[in-house]
C-alpha cells in the first residue's frame, strides 16, 4: 500500500506531476490516495510507526496543496487548499501524535481533547461539507469554532 500511496503523490503519473506540468488536479487520484492514507494510518497506529517513504511523500503532498495554485483557476485553487486542509487533519490532528505533544508537555488534556473532538467532527462531515454551499455550513462554522476555541487555548 505504501508503494501505490507514493506513486499516486510522486510518481510519473501522479498526482503532484499532473498538478505541476499539466495544471490539473485529478480528483480521482487524490481520493485513492486520502482512502490509502486512512488504511496506512489505522496501520501505523498498530506499529507505533511510520514509514520514511511514506512521510516523504505526504510531506511532498502538504507542500504542493497548501495554498492553492496561482495557475489554476480560482475555485480549483481553492479546491487544493480544501484538499491540503484534509490531509493535514489526518496527519497533524492524528491521535498519537497528539499523545506526544501531550506527553512532553506542549498541549494539556483539555486541547488534546478540543483537538480529537475537531478530527472526529470533520471526519464525520467532510462529504457533507464538499457538497455543501460551504460559506452557509453550519459544520464548517462548528469546525471553525473548535479551531479557534483550540487556538485560544494554545496562546492563553
Amino acid at each position: 500500500m505504501i508503494d501505490e500511496l507514493c506513486e499516486l503523490i510522486q510518481g510519473e503519473d501522479g498526482l503532484l506531476v499532473e498538478l505541476r506540468m499539466d495544471l490539473v488536479f485529478n480528483e480521482e487520484k487524490y481520493q485513492r490516495i486520502v482512502e490509502l492514507l486512512d488504511k496506512l494510518i489505522a496501520e501505523w497506529r498498530r506499529v507505533d510507526a511510520i514509514p520514511k517513504k511514506a512521510v516523504l511523500a505526504i510531506v511532498d503532498l502538504m507542500n504542493d496543496l497548501v495554498g492553492g495554485n496561482r495557475f489554476l483557476s480560482e475555485e480549483e485553487s481553492i479546491r487544493l487548499e480544501d484538499a491540503s486542509l484534509e490531509i493535514d487533519i489526518r496527519v497533524y490532528l492524528y491521535e498519537e501524535s497528539l499523545k506526544i505533544l501531550f506527553d512532553d508537555g506542549y498541549i494539556d488534556e483539555t486541547i488534546f481533547t478540543k483537538c480529537i473532538e475537531l478530527k472526529d467532527y470533520y471526519l464525520k462531515v467532510e462529504d457533507d461539507l464538499q457538497a455543501a454551499n460551504i460559506n452557509d455550513s453550519e459544520d464548517l462554522k462548528h469546525i471553525i469554532a473548535l479551531s479557534d476555541e483550540i487556538r485560544a487555548l494554545l496562546y492563553m
